[in-house]
């Protein structure tokens, strides 16, 4: 892996624009996770994070999300919520043995 950046994909609630999940999903995005990135960088190169409101490719949203899935290096998987969505992503990122890391807001009720 030397010499090539690692790939990130954020598995996370996304909303409408403008609306608070979108908000909420945007701060943990930049505040949280690219912060967090960017502090570890001297240790491993990642590449920016792309979450799937962010692919831009033609086709299906389902198969690019899987794509970025499997070829993820990295999983981090925004909890908040219990989106659906979010824990089906996840259940195929933990399948494929990709590693995760999840995030969830304390104040929630449990999962």
């Amino acid at each position: 892996m030397a010499g090539r950046k690692m790939q990130c994909f954020v598995i996370s609630p996304i909303g409408d624009r403008g609306s608070r999940k979108r908000k909420h999903a945007d701060l943990v995005l930049e505040k949280i996770i690219v912060a967090a990135l960017e502090r570890v960088k001297g240790l491993v190169n990642f590449d920016s994070p792309v979450r799937s409101d962010r692919l831009g490719d033609p086709g299906r949203i389902s198969d690019q999300i899987f794509d970025r899935i499997t070829r993820a290096d990295l999983c981090i998987a925004v909890l908040t919520d219990q989106n659906a969505n979010v824990c089906y992503e996840l259940g195929i990122a933990h399948s494929l043995r990709i590693p995760v890391v999840n995030l969830l807001d304390c104040k929630q009720k449990p999962l």
